[in-house]
Protein backbone atom coordinates (compact mmCIF):
# COMPACT_ATOMS: atom_id res chain seq x y z
CA UNK A 1 0.00 0.00 0.00
CA UNK A 2 1.15 3.22 -0.98
CA UNK A 3 1.00 6.29 0.73
CA UNK A 4 3.07 8.58 -1.72
CA UNK A 5 0.73 11.70 -2.06
CA UNK A 6 1.52 11.64 -5.97
CA UNK A 7 -0.47 8.32 -6.01
CA UNK A 8 -3.74 7.13 -6.06
CA UNK A 9 -4.96 3.64 -5.07
CA UNK A 10 -7.71 1.48 -7.38
CA UNK A 11 -8.19 -1.34 -9.45
CA UNK A 12 -7.77 -2.74 -13.11
CA UNK A 13 -11.35 -0.92 -14.99
CA UNK A 14 -11.91 -2.51 -18.15
CA UNK A 15 -15.23 -1.49 -20.55
CA UNK A 16 -16.31 -3.34 -23.91
CA UNK A 17 -15.51 -2.04 -26.32
CA UNK A 18 -16.48 -2.11 -30.47
CA UNK A 19 -15.51 -5.58 -32.55
CA UNK A 20 -14.41 -7.47 -29.69
CA UNK A 21 -12.02 -4.95 -27.67
CA UNK A 22 -11.87 -3.61 -24.10
CA UNK A 23 -11.42 -0.27 -23.17
CA UNK A 24 -8.63 0.02 -20.73
CA UNK A 25 -9.13 3.35 -18.75
CA UNK A 26 -7.99 5.07 -16.60
CA UNK A 27 -4.40 4.43 -17.35
CA UNK A 28 -1.90 5.16 -14.38
CA UNK A 29 -0.52 8.42 -16.47
CA UNK A 30 -1.43 8.50 -20.08
CA UNK A 31 -0.37 9.78 -23.32
CA UNK A 32 0.51 12.72 -23.93
CA UNK A 33 -1.07 15.03 -26.36
CA UNK A 34 -0.10 17.62 -28.88
CA UNK A 35 -2.22 20.37 -27.26
CA UNK A 36 -0.95 19.59 -24.01
CA UNK A 37 -3.25 17.55 -23.04
CA UNK A 38 -3.21 13.84 -21.65
CA UNK A 39 -5.14 10.82 -22.74
CA UNK A 40 -5.21 7.99 -19.93
CA UNK A 41 -7.21 5.64 -22.67
CA UNK A 42 -6.22 2.45 -23.77
CA UNK A 43 -7.83 0.11 -26.52
CA UNK A 44 -7.10 -3.97 -25.96
CA UNK A 45 -8.20 -7.05 -27.98
CA UNK A 46 -7.40 -10.44 -26.60
CA UNK A 47 -4.00 -12.22 -27.12
CA UNK A 48 -3.70 -15.27 -29.91
CA UNK A 49 -1.41 -18.17 -29.63
CA UNK A 50 1.48 -16.32 -31.91
CA UNK A 51 2.48 -14.25 -28.74
CA UNK A 52 3.46 -17.28 -27.15
CA UNK A 53 5.53 -18.32 -30.31
CA UNK A 54 6.99 -14.62 -30.33
CA UNK A 55 8.17 -14.76 -26.57
CA UNK A 56 9.80 -18.37 -26.91
CA UNK A 57 11.90 -16.26 -29.70
CA UNK A 58 15.79 -16.03 -28.55
CA UNK A 59 15.41 -12.25 -29.29
CA UNK A 60 12.16 -12.14 -26.70
CA UNK A 61 14.11 -14.28 -23.89
CA UNK A 62 17.42 -12.81 -24.00
CA UNK A 63 15.92 -8.81 -24.11
CA UNK A 64 12.91 -8.13 -21.27
CA UNK A 65 12.09 -4.73 -22.93
CA UNK A 66 11.30 -6.50 -26.15
CA UNK A 67 9.51 -9.33 -24.70
CA UNK A 68 7.35 -6.50 -23.22
CA UNK A 69 7.03 -5.10 -26.45
CA UNK A 70 6.00 -7.83 -28.13
CA UNK A 71 3.05 -8.27 -25.89
CA UNK A 72 1.72 -4.67 -26.36
CA UNK A 73 1.95 -5.02 -30.28
CA UNK A 74 0.00 -8.06 -29.79
CA UNK A 75 -2.74 -7.00 -27.40
CA UNK A 76 -2.95 -3.19 -28.09
CA UNK A 77 -5.11 -1.20 -30.36
CA UNK A 78 -4.15 2.20 -29.63
CA UNK A 79 -3.12 3.99 -26.58
CA UNK A 80 -3.77 7.52 -26.29
CA UNK A 81 -5.15 7.53 -29.64
CA UNK A 82 -2.33 5.91 -31.08
CA UNK A 83 -1.20 3.02 -32.97
CA UNK A 84 1.67 1.21 -31.15
CA UNK A 85 4.57 2.59 -32.97
CA UNK A 86 7.94 2.12 -31.21
CA UNK A 87 8.07 5.49 -30.25
CA UNK A 88 4.64 5.30 -28.70
CA UNK A 89 6.32 1.94 -26.96
CA UNK A 90 9.46 4.14 -25.88
CA UNK A 91 7.52 7.16 -24.52
CA UNK A 92 4.55 4.81 -22.93
CA UNK A 93 5.00 4.77 -18.59
CA UNK A 94 5.93 1.46 -18.07
CA UNK A 95 3.16 1.67 -15.09
CA UNK A 96 1.01 1.79 -17.98
CA UNK A 97 2.95 -1.02 -20.19
CA UNK A 98 2.29 -3.31 -17.11
CA UNK A 99 -1.14 -2.30 -16.92
CA UNK A 100 -1.86 -3.00 -20.13
CA UNK A 101 -0.22 -6.37 -20.06
CA UNK A 102 -2.06 -7.48 -17.09
CA UNK A 103 -5.53 -6.18 -18.73
CA UNK A 104 -4.17 -8.28 -21.43
CA UNK A 105 -3.87 -11.71 -19.74
CA UNK A 106 -7.30 -11.08 -17.72
CA UNK A 107 -9.12 -10.98 -21.33
CA UNK A 108 -7.06 -13.17 -22.69
CA UNK A 109 -6.71 -15.58 -20.43
CA UNK A 110 -8.97 -15.48 -17.23
CA UNK A 111 -9.26 -13.34 -13.88
CA UNK A 112 -7.51 -15.83 -12.08
CA UNK A 113 -3.64 -16.66 -12.02
CA UNK A 114 -2.18 -19.73 -10.61
CA UNK A 115 1.10 -19.38 -9.87
CA UNK A 116 4.16 -21.40 -10.54
CA UNK A 117 4.62 -23.75 -7.79
CA UNK A 118 6.49 -22.57 -4.44
CA UNK A 119 8.66 -23.95 -1.29
CA UNK A 120 7.42 -22.44 1.93
CA UNK A 121 11.10 -21.42 3.30
CA UNK A 122 9.07 -22.04 7.11
CA UNK A 123 7.68 -25.66 6.69
CA UNK A 124 9.10 -26.74 3.11
CA UNK A 125 5.94 -28.16 1.73
CA UNK A 126 4.98 -27.07 -1.85
CA UNK A 127 1.80 -25.05 -3.11
CA UNK A 128 0.36 -23.13 -6.10
CA UNK A 129 0.04 -19.46 -5.42
CA UNK A 130 -3.38 -18.21 -7.01
CA UNK A 131 -4.23 -14.27 -7.83
CA UNK A 132 -7.19 -12.79 -8.97
CA UNK A 133 -6.14 -10.09 -10.99
CA UNK A 134 -9.29 -7.60 -9.71
CA UNK A 135 -7.94 -8.10 -5.91
CA UNK A 136 -4.82 -6.69 -7.76
CA UNK A 137 -3.68 -2.63 -6.54
CA UNK A 138 -3.27 -0.45 -9.07
CA UNK A 139 -1.29 3.02 -8.56
CA UNK A 140 -2.75 5.96 -10.68
CA UNK A 141 -0.83 9.55 -10.58
CA UNK A 142 -3.03 11.88 -9.02
CA UNK A 143 -2.69 14.35 -11.28
CA UNK A 144 -2.95 17.45 -9.02
CA UNK A 145 0.06 16.52 -7.22
CA UNK A 146 2.33 15.80 -10.57
CA UNK A 147 4.54 18.08 -12.06
CA UNK A 148 4.83 18.59 -15.94
CA UNK A 149 8.23 18.24 -17.04
CA UNK A 150 9.99 17.01 -20.22
CA UNK A 151 12.00 14.34 -20.93
CA UNK A 152 15.53 14.04 -22.39
CA UNK A 153 14.02 14.25 -26.09
CA UNK A 154 12.25 17.71 -25.01
CA UNK A 155 8.99 15.63 -24.81
CA UNK A 156 6.08 16.31 -22.41
CA UNK A 157 6.29 14.36 -19.45
CA UNK A 158 5.47 13.84 -15.87
CA UNK A 159 7.56 13.89 -12.89
CA UNK A 160 7.58 14.32 -8.66
CA UNK A 161 9.62 16.12 -6.43
CA UNK A 162 11.70 14.24 -3.56
CA UNK A 163 13.89 16.25 -0.75
CA UNK A 164 15.31 15.60 2.80
CA UNK A 165 16.57 17.88 4.63
CA UNK A 166 19.03 15.30 6.16
CA UNK A 167 20.94 13.67 2.95
CA UNK A 168 21.02 17.27 1.75
CA UNK A 169 19.27 16.42 -1.28
CA UNK A 170 16.47 18.03 -3.79
CA UNK A 171 15.13 16.21 -6.91
CA UNK A 172 12.79 16.17 -9.48
CA UNK A 173 12.53 12.98 -10.91
CA UNK A 174 10.44 11.59 -14.12
CA UNK A 175 8.28 9.10 -13.98
CA UNK A 176 9.72 5.86 -15.84
CA UNK A 177 9.34 4.84 -19.77
CA UNK A 178 9.81 2.62 -22.29
CA UNK A 179 12.66 4.49 -23.30
CA UNK A 180 14.95 3.85 -20.32
CA UNK A 181 14.57 -0.12 -20.27
CA UNK A 182 16.58 0.62 -23.40
CA UNK A 183 19.64 1.80 -21.33
CA UNK A 184 18.64 -0.77 -18.02
CA UNK A 185 18.47 -3.39 -20.60
CA UNK A 186 22.31 -3.58 -21.46
CA UNK A 187 22.54 -4.29 -17.98
CA UNK A 188 20.01 -6.17 -16.68
CA UNK A 189 21.55 -9.14 -15.38
CA UNK A 190 23.09 -7.32 -12.75
CA UNK A 191 20.24 -5.50 -10.97
CA UNK A 192 22.29 -3.50 -8.72
CA UNK A 193 23.72 -1.81 -11.84
CA UNK A 194 20.21 -1.71 -13.95
CA UNK A 195 18.47 -0.28 -10.67
CA UNK A 196 21.37 2.69 -10.42
CA UNK A 197 21.12 3.17 -14.31
CA UNK A 198 17.35 3.46 -14.40
CA UNK A 199 17.34 5.97 -11.23
CA UNK A 200 19.78 7.94 -13.11
CA UNK A 201 17.78 8.02 -16.66
CA UNK A 202 14.95 9.46 -14.56
CA UNK A 203 16.41 11.97 -13.04
CA UNK A 204 15.58 15.53 -14.37
CA UNK A 205 17.16 17.70 -11.73
CA UNK A 206 19.10 17.01 -8.91
CA UNK A 207 20.80 19.42 -6.01
CA UNK A 208 23.08 17.89 -3.26
CA UNK A 209 24.78 19.61 -0.27
CA UNK A 210 23.55 22.82 -2.62
CA UNK A 211 24.92 22.45 -5.52
CA UNK A 212 23.13 21.50 -8.97
CA UNK A 213 24.39 18.62 -10.40
CA UNK A 214 24.39 18.78 -14.11
CA UNK A 215 24.94 15.03 -14.90
CA UNK A 216 22.35 12.65 -16.53
CA UNK A 217 21.89 9.02 -17.42
CA UNK A 218 25.38 7.18 -17.20
CA UNK A 219 27.13 10.07 -16.37
CA UNK A 220 25.52 10.70 -13.60
CA UNK A 221 25.57 6.84 -12.70
CA UNK A 222 29.45 7.37 -12.80
CA UNK A 223 29.76 10.70 -10.91
CA UNK A 224 27.48 9.08 -8.37
CA UNK A 225 29.58 6.11 -7.87
CA UNK A 226 32.82 8.37 -7.66
CA UNK A 227 34.24 9.57 -4.90
CA UNK A 228 33.29 12.67 -5.01
CA UNK A 229 29.56 11.21 -5.23
CA UNK A 230 26.89 10.22 -2.66
CA UNK A 231 27.23 8.60 0.16
CA UNK A 232 25.21 5.10 -0.09
CA UNK A 233 22.44 6.05 3.12
CA UNK A 234 22.07 8.92 1.17
CA UNK A 235 21.85 7.16 -2.42
CA UNK A 236 19.48 4.41 -0.25
CA UNK A 237 17.41 6.66 0.73
CA UNK A 238 16.31 8.53 -2.81
CA UNK A 239 16.27 4.74 -4.50
CA UNK A 240 13.54 4.22 -1.89
CA UNK A 241 11.69 7.27 -2.41
CA UNK A 242 11.53 6.69 -6.53
CA UNK A 243 10.51 3.23 -6.09
CA UNK A 244 7.57 3.72 -3.69
CA UNK A 245 6.03 6.97 -6.05
CA UNK A 246 6.14 4.60 -9.10
CA UNK A 247 2.77 4.41 -10.65
CA UNK A 248 1.38 1.06 -12.30
CA UNK A 249 -0.22 -2.28 -10.48
CA UNK A 250 1.45 -3.82 -7.53
CA UNK A 251 2.56 -7.00 -9.02
CA UNK A 252 4.50 -8.20 -6.03
CA UNK A 253 1.94 -9.65 -3.76
CA UNK A 254 2.23 -11.42 0.15
CA UNK A 255 0.80 -15.24 -0.29
CA UNK A 256 0.42 -17.47 2.47
CA UNK A 257 1.57 -20.83 2.66
CA UNK A 258 -1.67 -22.81 3.24
CA UNK A 259 -0.03 -25.75 5.64
CA UNK A 260 1.62 -23.22 8.54
CA UNK A 261 0.55 -19.83 7.76
CA UNK A 262 3.82 -18.40 6.55
CA UNK A 263 3.39 -14.73 3.87
CA UNK A 264 5.99 -15.01 1.25
CA UNK A 265 6.88 -12.38 -0.98
CA UNK A 266 6.17 -12.75 -4.81
CA UNK A 267 7.69 -11.02 -7.67
CA UNK A 268 5.33 -11.70 -10.62
CA UNK A 269 7.78 -11.91 -14.03
CA UNK A 270 5.50 -11.75 -17.30
CA UNK A 271 6.57 -15.12 -19.30
CA UNK A 272 4.98 -17.17 -16.24
CA UNK A 273 2.48 -14.71 -15.12
CA UNK A 274 0.92 -13.56 -18.71
CA UNK A 275 1.72 -16.51 -21.19
CA UNK A 276 2.32 -19.27 -19.16
CA UNK A 277 3.08 -22.46 -21.49
CA UNK A 278 0.56 -25.14 -21.01
CA UNK A 279 1.86 -28.20 -19.63
CA UNK A 280 -1.22 -30.86 -19.95
CA UNK A 281 -3.13 -32.08 -16.95
CA UNK A 282 -1.50 -35.19 -16.58
CA UNK A 283 0.66 -36.01 -13.60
Amino acid sequence: MSTSRYLESGSLTLQPGEDGTFIVDPLCCGVHKADGSVDRTAVIRKLTPRVRVRLAEPSAQNDNLEAGNILLRESLVEVGGEKPTGSVLDRLYNGDRDLIQMAARQISMGNTVTYQPVTCPGCRGRYHPVITIDNMEVFRVNPDEVEAITDPAGNPALGFRVESAEHEIEAVVRFSQGRDQKAVEKVRRNFVAALHRMICECVHSFRFRGEEIEHRGAALQAWVESPAGVPMDAWDWLTEEIMDHQPGPDLVNFMACPDCGRRELLDLGASDFLVPTPRGRRR
